[in-house]
């Protein structure tokens, strides 16, 4: 499941985002996609942070209509250490609404899922 592996990440201090994209893997597309819409979803808009959360998640629509199963990112952001241990309590509650949100998402229809995958890069 997601949260063990986002448990993974979060346990140490600091990571870079290539171990991070290695260890979640074929869930990074829809884990980012996830993370860069949260801030839309505040009941509070605040201008400015729309469009380049949403140059990024196009940005990852493109990768998902070639055809990609893992976030690509460019060389350089790859090796980008992330401090982790000074936001342990974010991340406390990020992990618990990662858990709380599988409890109602199930995998379905994987046939269905890798016969349209590269149709979700255009919605």
């Amino acid at each position: 499941m997601l949260s063990d592996k986002v448990g993974q990440i979060f346990e140490k201090d600091t990571i870079s985002l290539k171990s991070i994209n290695q260890t979640v893997k074929d869930s990074s597309i829809g884990f980012v996609l996830a993370l860069l819409s949260l801030p839309s979803a505040l009941p509070i808009p605040a201008p400015g942070y729309s469009v380049p959360f949403g140059l990024a998640i196009i940005f990852i629509g493109g990768q998902i209509l070639i055809g990609r199963h893992t976030l690509w990112l460019p060389l350089s952001w790859q090796d980008k250490q992330l401090c982790l241990k000074s936001h342990k309590k974010i991340l406390n509650r990020i992990m618990s609404f990662i858990i709380f949100f599988e409890s109602y998402v199930k995998t379905r229809s994987t046939k269905l899922f890798k016969q349209c995958y590269r149709g979700f890069g255009v919605i």
